[in-house]
């Protein structure tokens, strides 16, 4: 029998070379501050802790390029472990072998997760009149990994409100959401882009959609009219 302590796996190279199968996938999501650690086990951090939403085990195991079952391939595990680290509302990653027993290998996914909510204010004067900006932001809004922003402001020709939603995992899938709907003194204006970007680095689709309507407060306006719609894709 095939046996080894979980203490002592065999390393990556020798689990491909051995044509090792996945099993059991633990995921280990840790808060912001964890207890665990030498001074971050103080009331505060506790607290803080408190007030922050763990990332959802469903949100981690998506990021994931293999599943139970699968044959071990390092490049998909290492490349798995670097998608979880680009992910901003994760302070680290990683994804190591735990046990391996009779071909089959036991992988644990350790997260930590980190603070994302930000609040911001910015009051100046220019051309004789205030102004403000001010926004809420939470990039990983109740857990899920969604980012969710809005911001009220106010300048020179204009002022209005603007919300932005960015959800890296549309419907529990690959697809990739970024809306921005901004309500102003000009009108109002929306954009929304759909994309199945390149996840990893043997894929082979791309998509992209983008639908606008309306003018910005950040741009100059277009040469096209605001009640036009836009519509543009690519492959």
């Amino acid at each position: 029998m095939d046996t080894c302590l979980a203490d002592s796996p065999p390393d990556s190279d020798t689990l491909q070379k051995e044509g090792a199968i996945i099993g059991k996938i633990i995921i280990e999501r840790v808060d912001v501050f964890d207890p665990r650690v030498e001074g971050e086990e103080n009331r505060l951090f506790k607290f803080i802790n408190l007030l922050h939403l763990e990332t959802h085990e469903s949100v981690i195991r998506r990021e994931l390029l293999f599943k139970e079952g699968d044959p071990y391939v390092k490049s998909r595990v290492e490349e798995s472990a670097r998608n979880l680290r680009n992910l901003h509302f994760l302070h680290t990653a990683r994804i190591e072998p735990i046990a391996y027993h009779d071909g089959v290998a036991d992988l644990k996914v350790y997260t930590q997760d980190a603070w994302t909510a930000k609040a911001g204010v910015n009051i100046g004067r220019k051309g004789g009149m205030n102004t403000f900006k001010m926004g809420l932001e939470d990039e990983n809004f109740l857990g899920l990994g969604k980012k969710l922003s809005v911001e009220q402001f106010k300048g020179i020709e204009n002022s209005g409100t603007l919300f932005r939603y960015y959800d890296n995992q549309l419907l529990g899938t690959k697809w990739k959401l970024i809306s921005k709907y901004e309500t102003n003194t000009d009108g109002q204006f929306i954009i929304t882009n759909i994309s199945y970007p390149f996840f990893s680095l043997d894929s082979r689709k791309f998509f992209q959609t983008e639908v606008s309507r309306g003018i910005p407060s950040y741009r100059s306006p277009p040469a096209t009219s605001t009640r036009d719609l836009r519509i543009r894709p690519s492959f």
